[in-house]
């Protein structure tokens, strides 16, 4: 740290990027490193200047070993909590695919757009589905995260989002969905059809006899 301030204080750019486009800031929040990140944000680091080789910003460039407070203090400073890379990722939807619960819940409390899109896979909640937990997911819709949604791409709806899902949680995050009356059992998409096609093709018995005494109709 004496060497930063060292650096700084005698007007290195602060702002400069290395040879793989990225800041200090950007390494810094990466590695989780709250008080590098406080001294460059007192000497002037933009936090949403866009890293040159996928276009993160310091909020963007979230990693497992990223702490609420280092993402806490960039929100404070005024960094976008809707910025997004070049893929259209946002600092919301890197949190969720790391499996961060309280980071997600702080970018929403602070304003991150719950209902975004993510390209043809559809909205957060079908990328939650596909891919986290049960608390991520519940803690997304008591949000107020949107499950009438269609993906555009190859997810569907959530429910079939949650049925291509290959871990054992799989199970849990389809009973969930379903105990919990928040999904429309006659729902379809163009990919997979009804619901109940695709539990038929991906999910066990126990999912499909749910989805028939929810109503779905098995003759279609």
């Amino acid at each position: 740290l004496s060497i930063m301030k060292l650096l700084l204080k005698h007007g290195a750019d602060v702002n400069v990027r290395g040879d793989d486009g990225d800041t200090a800031l950007h390494k810094l929040c990466r590695t989780g490193q709250l008080d590098s990140v406080r001294i460059q944000l007192k000497y002037g680091a933009d936090h949403d200047i866009h890293e040159a080789g996928d276009g993160s910003t310091a909020l963007n460039s979230i990693s497992r070993k990223t702490g609420v407070e280092v993402i806490r203090l960039l929100l404070q400073r005024g960094a976008s909590v809707n910025s997004f890379d070049d893929e259209g990722v946002t600092p919301l939807l890197k949190s969720i695919r790391l499996e961060k619960v309280s980071l997600a819940q702080l970018l929403i409390r602070s304003g991150a757009d719950i209902n975004s899109r993510c390209g043809q896979d559809g909205l957060i909640i079908h990328t939650a589905c596909y891919e986290s937990s049960v608390d991520m997911v519940h803690m997304l819709i008591e949000q107020g995260a949107s499950t009438r949604h269609l993906s555009d791409g190859s997810l569907g709806t959530v429910f079939q989002a949650a049925c291509q899902r290959t871990d054992s949680m799989k199970s849990d995050v389809l009973a969930y969905l379903l105990e919990s009356d928040l999904v429309d059992v006659a729902a379809e998409s163009d990919r997979w059809g009804s619901n109940l096609n695709a539990a038929c093709l991906m999910a066990d018995k126990d999912t499909i006899r749910t989805l028939i005494e929810r109503g779905a109709k098995t003759n279609v």
